[in-house]
């Protein structure tokens, strides 16, 4: 199976093509589920919020956020490169993740040149699992952090052994500066990432320390920058040269330094106190340390997850302290209080981290995640996967040439590894140890061909299996299940497949968990139906499931408002501002409450309050434009709905709004395009057949 150059680079295209033919069909299946062009769900939803502000025009955050900033700027580009088409932003970010895989494949393709006597054909498996393996295929599809973490952990590794490679000559240094850049990049995508810079720079550091203390090996030549070009002699000389032996750690750390500390001082500004990446790092750490802490994130955004954050934010503020910092002191004094069952967990964790179950870390509830068949009917494809890769490393970790030539995988594994133990694990968090993994299950199928021990080699297949297999966590599947007709069902409301979404929330609220964002959304479906008993019953429901939740109230006046009952409908939204007078969503539709009452200066105020805190509100800046419009202010109307335009480029009433506008400054060329575009995308708009009637140009 040894490949020559020529026959290599013939199956590495091949491997690219199927790769790449993969995730076309896997996006033909995707593009039937609602959550496609509507992304929903716990940290999809606030990605795509982020990124959609900076597409409008916000582009630095104005509060530390609970995300790490690099992945919002990273999807916002990609959405003004694909004009918010969901399909390209999807398949772009699945192929990069994968492409990133191809220069590891080289550097493995050169380290088996060097062993020229071994039956070895590890880089081949490597890439092909690289673009075969389905469940790392859902992961870059989907709009999360780890889509990008996972191209800039490969790409660092493969940098790393590029500068050891050529540690005697400025490539060296350069490549170490790069590692340190792309790591660095990493750190402010996903905190988990600095484990693996702490042991990188350890390994460094080591490594270094080993050469200075041998004094053995020539030391590299002077690096302007770095030593005079004149360096004085004798033991001056001799320890000047042996320094230099730990400019490789300190360029790689001051590279990393470099990338994360404008987000920290930043962050530190704006908050007024120090700040790191992100903030909510304590409730992280809480999480996977507390009483009810099972080793995986089981508590997600929902009504849980409000209430522990409410009831936090109070007791911090009765003491004085940040709620990071309570949610911290908190799991201290947990460990310190029960410090076996905290060892339990942690041994648990350090068992899940292979199990072969995706464990969700968001809305990537199995429901979700197995929605298309590729999914589906390979999700088999896990455990074999771990199977063979735990096998290969207990295998490796005796063999010192493994050790010697997977050093940085090793480390790779070894951080995420901690990293998850310390926190929490899921199938979203262990993916920056895919590279590791499909190594580690390479070397394990070579082992098997190069060296048939079959006793030895079962033995740890079976221990690795049991590993894989048997540890069962506790998982509420009703619970996950619930949790992910909610966001289906809010998808298919969203996109006005009424029926699919009522059959989803009546699941959700079937569920163990009561919601009252579901009894809003079938309120809000049945009010659309005309059902207005049976809406004000929901809402009902909604205001009986959580009092202080503006958005119930919110709807009962909406509801009120289309029953022309405006002195109900204004006691409703009072009821709701009294709650939260800082939600874009009650804004907006307050907005349009007294609009439709013949108050547009204060609608138009009211919507850009909302815009001040949701920038990407395309509904409040289309709503603007059309005050603006109907002021006689073309320009600003024009203004206001270009931007709505950029966030919905296929909405044909944003479409037709502009042509309005252009029509009324006299610019009838453009009104015609944007006129013709709108009866492209619905031939049966009857606002933009009706402008279009009044148009004798077209």
């Amino acid at each position: 199976m040894r490949l020559n150059f020529d026959r290599k680079i013939i199956f590495l295209l091949i491997t690219v093509f199927a790769a790449l033919l993969l995730r076309i069909l896997y996006m033909a299946q995707f593009a039937d589920s609602p959550l496609f062009g509507i992304p929903l769900g716990a940290d999809v939803q606030e990605y795509d919020k982020w990124a959609r502000e900076i597409f409008s025009g916000r582009i630095l955050w104005v509060e530390p956020q609970i995300h790490a900033p690099l992945y919002p700027f990273f999807l916002a580009a990609l959405y003004s490169l694909f004009k918010m088409d969901y399909l390209y932003v999807r398949l772009f970010q699945s192929m990069i993740s994968f492409l990133a895989f191809i220069p590891l494949y080289f550097i493995l393709s050169k380290m088996r040149r060097e062993d020229e006597n071994r039956k070895d054909f590890i880089p081949e498996i490597f890439i092909l699992l690289a673009a075969l393996y389905t469940p790392l295929i859902y992961y870059q599809a989907e709009l999360v952090s780890e889509s990008l973490l996972l191209p800039l952990i490969c790409l660092s590794v493969y940098f790393i052994y590029k500068a050891e490679k050529n540690i005697k000559n400025r490539d060296g240094i350069l490549f170490f500066m790069t590692a340190g850049i792309l790591v660095g990049l990493a750190a402010i995508t996903h905190p988990l990432s600095l484990f693996f810079i702490f042991f990188e720079i350890v390994y460094l550091v080591a490594k270094s320390f080993g050469k200075y203390l041998g004094g053995n090996e020539a030391p590299p030549s002077p690096v302007e920058g770095f030593a005079s070009s004149n360096p004085s002699s004798g033991p001056n000389k001799r320890c000047c040269e042996k320094l230099l032996l730990f400019k490789t750690p300190l360029i790689f750390a001051i590279a990393v330094f470099v990338i994360i500390a404008p987000v920290c001082v930043y962050n530190s500004c704006i908050l007024g106190k120090v700040e790191f990446i992100q903030k909510n790092g304590g409730f992280n750490f809480y999480l996977g340390n507390n009483p009810d802490a099972n080793g995986l994130c089981y508590l997600r955004p929902g009504p849980e997850w409000d209430k522990a954050h409410l009831e936090a934010g109070k007791n911090a503020a009765e003491k004085g302290i940040s709620k990071d910092r309570l949610f911290i002191n908190e799991s201290f004094k947990y460990i310190a209080e029960h410090p076996f069952k905290w060892i339990k967990t942690l041994i648990l964790k350090d068992f899940y981290v292979w199990n072969f179950r995706e464990f969700p870390a968001g809305a990537d509830m199995p429901e979700i995640r197995y929605f298309t068949g590729i999914q589906k009917y390979t999700a088999w494809f896990g455990g074999i996967l771990l199977v063979l890769a735990l096998a290969g490393l207990i295998r490796g970790i005796s063999c010192v040439e493994f050790m010697k030539k997977y050093r940085h995988f090793l480390i790779l594994a070894f951080s995420f590894w901690l990293a998850q133990i310390i926190f929490v694990t899921s199938g979203r968090y262990r993916l920056p140890m895919y590279p590791a993994f499909f190594i580690f299950a390479a070397y394990m199928v070579t082992v098997f061909y190069s060296r048939p021990e079959i006793l030895k080699n079962t033995a740890i297949l079976f221990i690795a299996a049991l590993i894989v297999f048997v540890p069962f966590p506790s998982i509420d599947r009703e619970k996950e299940n619930a949790e992910a007709a909610s966001v289906l069902g809010e998808a298919f409301a969203m996109s006005e497949n009424n029926g699919r979404a009522m059959e989803y929330l009546q699941k959700a609220i079937s569920g163990p968990v009561k919601w009252s964002r579901n009894y809003n959304l079938m309120g809000t479906l049945f009010m659309k139906s005309g059902s207005y008993e049976d809406a004000v019953r929901m809402f009902k429901k909604a205001v009986e499931t959580d009092r202080e939740d503006p958005l119930a109230y919110m709807n009962i006046a909406i509801l009120y408002s289309e029953k022309n009952n405006r002195e109900k409908a204004e006691a409703y939204f009072k009821k709701a501002f009294a709650k939260n007078p800082d939600s874009p969503e009650l804004l907006y539709n307050y907005a349009r409450f007294i609009f439709r009452n013949g108050k547009s200066s204060e609608a138009c105020e009211m919507l850009k309050k909302c815009l001040k805190l949701d920038p990407a509100n395309r509904k409040a800046l289309n709503n603007i434009g059309v005050i603006y419009l109907l002021r006689g202010n073309s320009r600003e109307a024009e203004i206001y709905l270009l931007k709505a335009h950029r966030l919905e480029p296929f909405n044909p009433d944003i479409l037709t709004n502009l042509a309005a506008a252009y029509y009324s400054a006299g610019n009838y060329t453009e009104g015609n395009k944007y006129i013709s575009k709108a009866l492209e995308i619905d031939p049966n708009c009857k606002r933009a057949l009706l402008l279009k009637g009044q148009n004798p140009a077209l």
